[in-house]
């Protein structure tokens, strides 16, 4: 939209500037510039007139400042085109690096550019040497005291049994996808047997269908269906989970508004696509063949959901033993923490002259904390914030709220007892925010502390999280690969301590997931403030052992479980209806003018915790 809110067309972006560029008005013989013309015909005045200008068309030339976007644009991919840009946009570890060269080479900064040469700069067209470290993988146990090493960061669950099962007594499947009865049949049947196999002990399922041309409201559908088997069979219903069609959105937000708020039961949602698939060969649907696979990681999530635990570090583990036993065997609590920015979501425009838009931006904080000794159980706590301003919110203003909740979740399942150790992994801060965001939110958990607990104090350690940085590792030998001949990736348990870190911070970088598409990217953790004493080893073991508890998968992932959780619990925040929430907590706070740092605006945050159902305050139902 132009500065007149009419749609135009941006055909190419002219680099001559609003104050370079002039023109003659009609009936006029001297030229003007675009600054002064804007100045004299809206009263404007342009705050950056050495920016290019816009080309619209016909010789016609505006300020990039005077135009915005049409509301109406759409900004997000769809499922199937999420996977294709992922498909596209892969590339494999050696073509990457050899691709880097090329361009170096081809760019030739050392001949090319004056600068320079002017200074005398030699810049080393190969890549940094590094010696880096290799850790082994985590010894995980499952039940009956089962044990397996995580070689090359992956295992299955072929043959065992969860570390601690749950039991599901009354649940209902529904088909919301029109699969036919012997496929529908079929996949409880399947279900249930792949459950019971893991000794998650589930009874037969209440089968239902939701046929939506002739039952329009799947929200009543469900409440009404739970409330007449509750009067029926003399009992909760535990557990809801239905079959979608091509990941429909908003039967998916329904059931979780249903189950995280209204009737506080676990949910789950499969999409038809995982279990009939197409065959290229019969040219027709059938039947996954791989649905024990399928079911197998739907009830690594159930079993989570319900407060079990899948598996977790052994205790006959090397590392365990050496470096992390104080940490397992105290009471030490460790947490998550993320925020998820949307777009913005409203546009207010300022009185002022120069038209500049206030934006209001929703951000979803939350925060999980374990409250097990196996660092497996998160519980969590999810905070609607929202701040009017020129820039989104980047940290969790009202931490001490969620700090407090799981503090008091963690002291109900311990006897009573408060843990003597926290850490915290938070995830999503820039270099640049890392003194604002840390110092801000150290006070917030020093003030839940305070307020569980008078005079209750203990050991913190601040760890930021770092996926959004441009650092790659490549195996320099054939033999470095993670499966050589296969993948071309660095191993996971790959950790680089030196040379490319910071000269004055405590930071390190660990590649500890198996880069399966493309090139695997390295975490990288900073550690910003610590009492716990944390030495190298012992933080960079617990970095890495943290990423093998991941619930839903026999992977270790790329970064700890515990911000892992937060960013789903994020996610699932924006699903929930902003009406779901206890009463605001408002603040008054300034923040630096993006365009001069001696100007102070103030600005108001407003908190609000979302309303979890009680039953589900102790469980991962974010999973």
């Amino acid at each position: 939209m132009d500065h007149l809110e009419r749609p135009v067309k941006v055909q190419d972006i002219y680099l001559n500037n609003s104050r370079q560029h002039r023109f003659k008005l009609k009936n006029e013989q001297n030229q003007i510039s675009v600054e002064q013309y804007f100045l004299n015909k809206y009263n404007v005045k342009l705050r950056h007139p050495n920016l290019p200008l816009l080309s619209i068309g016909a010789r016609n030339f505006i300020p990039l400042e005077v135009c915005c976007l049409r509301q109406t644009r759409r900004s997000n991919l769809n499922p199937d085109e999420q996977s294709q840009m992922i498909r596209n946009s892969n590339i494999k570890c050696l073509q990457r690096k050899e691709r880097i060269l090329d361009l170096v080479n081809e760019l030739d900064f050392n001949n090319k550019d004056p600068f320079l040469k002017e200074y005398g700069i030699q810049m080393d067209p190969k890549m940094t040497e590094l010696m880096a470290k290799k850790i082994k993988g985590a010894t995980l146990e499952y039940g009956k005291g089962l044990k397996v090493v995580a070689n090359c960061g992956r295992w299955d669950n072929i043959g065992k049994v969860f570390y601690d099962p749950k039991k599901i007594s009354r649940w209902i499947l529904i088909d919301c996808s029109n699969l036919s009865k012997e496929n529908f049949d079929y996949f409880s049947k399947k279900f249930v047997e792949n459950a019971r196999k893991m000794q998650l002990n589930i009874e037969e399922p209440i089968k239902m269908i939701f046929d939506k041309n002739s039952q329009s409201d799947l929200k009543k559908f469900i409440i009404e269906k739970i409330k007449t088997i509750e009067n029926e069979k003399k009992g909760n219903v535990e557990f809801v989970m239905i079959i979608n069609n091509k990941k429909d959105s908003q039967n998916y937000n329904i059931l979780k508004e249903i189950g995280d708020i209204e009737c506080g039961l676990i949910t789950q949602c499969i999409d038809n696509s995982a279990i009939i698939k197409w065959n290229n060969k019969t040219k027709q649907n059938e039947f996954n063949r791989n649905i024990d696979l399928l079911c197998s990681n739907i009830c690594l999530k159930v079993n989570c959901k319900l407060g079990g635990t899948n598996f977790k570090i052994s205790t006959q583990d090397q590392n365990y033993c050496q470096y992390l036993k104080e940490f397992f065997e105290s009471d030490t609590m460790i947490f998550g923490i993320d925020v998820n920015h949307p777009a913005p979501v409203k546009q207010q425009k300022e009185n002022s002259s120069n038209k500049e838009e206030e934006k209001e931006y929703d951000s979803i904080a939350a925060v999980v904390g374990s409250v097990d000794k196996n660092f497996c159980i998160y519980p969590a706590s999810i905070l609607r914030q929202k701040k009017k301003g020129k820039r989104g919110l980047e940290l969790v203003y009202h931490l001490n709220h969620p700090i407090y909740e799981l503090l008091k979740e963690y002291k109900e399942k311990n006897n009573d007892k408060l843990p003597s150790k926290l850490i915290f992994f938070r995830d999503g801060i820039s270099d640049g925010q890392f003194s604002k965001v840390s110092q801000h939110e150290l006070n917030e958990i020093r003030k839940a502390c305070s307020n569980i607990q008078q005079g209750y104090t203990p050991s913190i350690s601040y760890i930021v999280v770092q996926k959004r940085h441009q650092t790659r590792f490549f195996p320099a030998n054939f033999s470095d690969q993670a499966e050589p001949g296969k993948n071309e990736n660095v191993p996971p348990g790959t950790i680089v301590d030196r040379v490319i870190v910071t000269p004055d911070k405590f930071d390190y970088f660990i590649c500890s997931h198996l880069g399966i598409q493309g090139t695997s990217k390295p975490c990288h953790y900073y550690l910003l403030y610590d009492e716990n004493n944390f030495d190298s080893n012992k933080l960079i073991l617990l970095s890495f052992y943290l990423c093998h508890l991941y619930a839903r998968s026999t992977t270790s992932v790329s970064y700890p479980a515990p911000t892992y959780y937060a960013d789903l619990c994020a996610e699932r925040g924006r699903k929930y209806n902003q009406k779901h929430t206890n009463q605001p907590i408002t603040s008054t706070d300034y923040e630096t003018d993006r365009y001069d740092n001696n100007i102070r605006n103030e600005v108001t945050i407003e908190s609000a915790l979302f309303k979890i159902h009680p039953n589900l305050k102790d469980k991962m139902f974010y999973i």
